[in-house]
């Protein structure tokens, strides 16, 4: 189980990215919840925005990851973080065009 965000231009998908619901999911890790966001926001340009203001929570926590979590739970975390800042770059580059659908299945 887990959310998972993708982005279609023309019918085929140009970015994707999953958040376990377990300890690991960033959007929780970051304060945030995709059901808040689903149940408050109501375009796609909104929950953009409601993602990158979580985002933004990111460069205080990751000092918090780093003592709660050991080395390699980290490093990976990092990376989903590294995932999930480019496909909000990739949809925030993409909203509004035609042809654009964004997904939000949690």
């Amino acid at each position: 189980m887990g959310a998972d965000l993708s982005v279609f231009v023309e019918g085929k998908e140009i970015a994707y990215f999953r958040d376990s619901y377990n300890n690991s999911n960033l959007l929780w890790q970051l304060g945030g919840s995709y059901w808040d966001m689903l149940d408050k926001y109501k375009s796609d340009e909104n929950k953009l925005k409601y993602l990158k203001e979580c985002l933004k929570r990111a460069e205080l926590k990751k000092s918090e990851w780093k003592d709660m979590f050991k080395e390699e739970w980290n490093i990976e975390f990092l990376e989903k973080l590294k995932k999930f800042e480019d496909w909000i770059r990739i949809a925030d580059n993409h909203i509004g065009r035609k042809g654009v659908k964004i997904i939000w299945s949690v």
